[in-house]
């Protein structure tokens, strides 16, 4: 917008001179051309921004309405937390890992539990009997007698034992087929992590670097806007720095978002939500 409004400025003093005949036609069309593209650029640059305001009204569930205006704050990012830190809150936070392990602990246990049953069966029996007479005392006396009895019994079928034992070897395969698996998915997941920690520590960098260079693109074009009235630098040295702020700024957004981005992807894999929508502000 400053950059179309100075473009004006100078197209209408150009225009003046070419009035009074001090400078040549040819050199005001090139000023108007300028001018012309400076708006062109504004007119898309306010097109876009319509558009994002509405997406993030759709995004937001806001209602629809000309006098609601959305404007992205970029918010301060924390530092990335060490990698250790990740991968233990990705142990604890994520379901895939503890259902695995639990399918490997009930296999563990199914397999302990036939184990058992391949063993022979043994019974103790016990009887203690008072009677009159008593049966088992010769010859009978009329009289109340008591006696006892102890049984042992003991049982074992081959077949049963076979059928057992391959039931046994079956849930001992389940058991560290489910372990492999635990181990495979437990190292998938470091990987993850560790890819998304990285991502997510260098794009922080990137962002880190471009606040720095915006802030040395906002001081040279300070310095422009001071100079120009005072006639020491030219309307194409201050657009220029105008540009490069712009660049600036672009770079900076960019970085933001991509940083954004990796640590919500960060998040994912240690098993957590992260709120990417803190920097939008409702004004």
């Amino acid at each position: 917008a400053l950059s179309w409004r100075l473009s004006e400025a100078v197209e209408n003093a150009v225009r003046a001179l070419v009035q009074s005949g001090s400078a040549l036609r040819s050199e005001l069309l090139r000023v108007e051309s300028q001018t012309a593209r400076f708006r062109g650029d504004l007119i898309d640059a306010e097109a876009a921004r319509a558009s994002a305001a509405r997406s993030l009204q759709t995004l937001l569930d806001l209602p629809e309405s000309d006098d609601v205006a959305l404007r992205f704050v970029l918010p301060e990012l924390d530092a990335v937390a060490p990698f250790e830190f990740a991968w233990s809150a990705a142990q604890e936070n994520r379901e895939e890992i503890a259902a695995l392990q639990a399918l490997a602990k009930a296999s563990e246990r199914e397999a302990d539990s036939l184990l058992f049953e391949q063993l022979p069966d043994v019974v103790l029996t016990g009887q203690n009997r008072r009677a009159r007479p008593n049966p088992r005392i010769l010859p009978p006396v009329d009289e109340f007698r008591s006696d006892w009895s102890i049984g042992l019994a003991l049982t074992w079928s081959p077949t049963g034992f076979l059928e057992t034992r391959h039931r046994t070897v079956s849930a001992r395969v389940q058991e560290q087929r489910a372990e492999l698996a635990v181990e495979s998915f437990r190292d998938t997941v470091r990987d993850r992590v560790a890819q998304t920690h990285s991502r997510a520590r260098a794009s922080l960098a990137v962002t880190e670097s471009a606040k720095i260079e915006l802030l040395s693109a906002r001081e040279a074009y300070r310095v422009r806007r001071v100079q120009y009235p005072a006639g020491l630098t030219t309307l194409s040295d201050l657009i220029d720095t105008e540009a490069e702020l712009t660049e600036a700024q672009l770079r900076l957004l960019n970085a933001t978002v991509r940083s954004i981005i990796d640590r919500a992807a960060l998040y994912r894999e240690i098993g957590r939500d992260y709120d990417f929508l803190q920097g939008v502000r409702v004004l």
